[in-house]
């Protein structure tokens, strides 16, 4: 790897750090960071893989989930406003593409997967999500900012399901 390739890249983890979730930041809730969010759905998806009864790639897993939003160092966080106006799509191919290697492939692959591994940080990505907005309901947040969140959400397995319904009950 070329050392602009990784200064690049060290440079795009402290960006991660510091950009915040933009949902919460646009509804004026307590915000965290992309990479707090990263690092919540990694656990999760950690979490899964070893509560589901079959064979889980671990290192493509957290591989998956660590990357999963990495191209928001370059796009920053799109919310659901943004989205109407910005094909996020198109734009997290154009910033995959200026993402060295080898998170480059890993991302690549994770776009184009179908694979198990992706479904389990899929499912991790919304249930981490629920599990920020019960912290916030904990504290003392409701009302329409939270509703905004709440959604029928399909998950892949039953034991997302069982995961999102021990959040939910606390």
């Amino acid at each position: 790897m070329k050392e602009k390739g990784i200064r690049e890249i060290l440079e795009s983890i402290e960006i991660l750090k510091e950009r915040k979730r933009s949902g919460w930041q646009i509804r004026g809730l307590p915000t965290e960071s992309i990479s707090d969010h990263i690092t919540g759905t990694t656990l999760i998806s950690l979490l899964l893989a070893n509560l589901l009864d079959v064979e889980v790639d671990i290192e493509k897993t957290l591989k998956f989930s660590l990357l999963h939003d990495f191209p928001e160092a370059k796009l920053s966080d799109l919310d659901k406003l943004s989205k109407k106006y910005i094909d996020k799509q198109l734009s997290e191919r154009k910033a995959i593409e200026d993402i060295s290697e080898p998170l480059k492939s890993i991302l690549k692959e994770y776009k184009k997967s179908n694979s198990l591994e992706k479904k389990i940080v899929k499912d991790a990505d919304k249930l981490d999500m629920n599990n920020r907005l019960n912290k916030l309901k904990e504290i003392g947040y409701s009302g329409k900012k939270l509703k905004e969140f709440q959604k029928d959400i399909n998950f892949n397995f039953d034991k997302s399901n069982q995961l999102f319904d021990l959040i939910k009950s606390d």
